[in-house]
């Protein structure tokens, strides 16, 4: 179930997030996490670390990252965000991919848990999920876990598509 509040002139979008009991960064199953995609692009450091703030004193768990919205110092040295979201008491719930081989680099640079998986719909859902199965493989290696995110205008938007994914791809 996802809400919308505004904290600050920002909106800001939260939902429950189910954390993977094999994944040993987290340390309870459950968590009360805020994903921040609506907020719009950040453009320094000083920002990401107010919307942090702001997230931590509103009573979130942790926070999760569309990348395509942080600071471009952030995104050039993701080896920071451990160190500002651990500053203010919250866990990195995660961050969405849109699978490309970066992705995984970046998670691990940020010790990001987590990679929300979006497939777009410029594949059949055969490709969809070899492509998918490849990427997932690549993610284990690295100790990156993925939570296939499924969406309107993707390859996977039904319960019957995410279940045939989820069916196929072994990882």
């Amino acid at each position: 179930m996802d809400f919308e509040i505004a904290k600050s002139g920002r909106a800001i979008e939260w939902d429950r997030l189910n954390s993977p009991i094999s994944n040993p960064r987290f340390e309870d199953p459950v968590k009360l996490s805020v994903a921040t995609i609506l907020w719009g692009k950040l453009l320094t450091t000083s920002d990401f670390k107010h919307l942090v703030s702001d997230v931590k004193e509103i009573g979130f768990d942790g926070i999760g990252f569309e990348t395509r919205f942080l600071p471009s110092q952030v995104l050039k040295k993701p080896d920071l965000i451990p160190e500002i979201i651990k500053s203010v008491g919250l866990e990195n719930a995660g961050s969405y991919s849109s699978m490309k081989p970066s992705d995984i680099d970046f998670a691990v640079k940020s010790k990001t848990p987590v990679l929300w998986v979006v497939v777009r719909r410029e594949k059949t859902i055969k490709e969809a999920i070899r492509t998918l199965a490849k990427f997932a493989k690549q993610a284990r290696d690295s100790s990156i876990v993925l939570a296939l995110h499924n969406h309107l205008g993707t390859c996977f938007e039904t319960e019957e598509d995410v279940t045939l994914a989820l069916d196929k791809v072994e990882d």
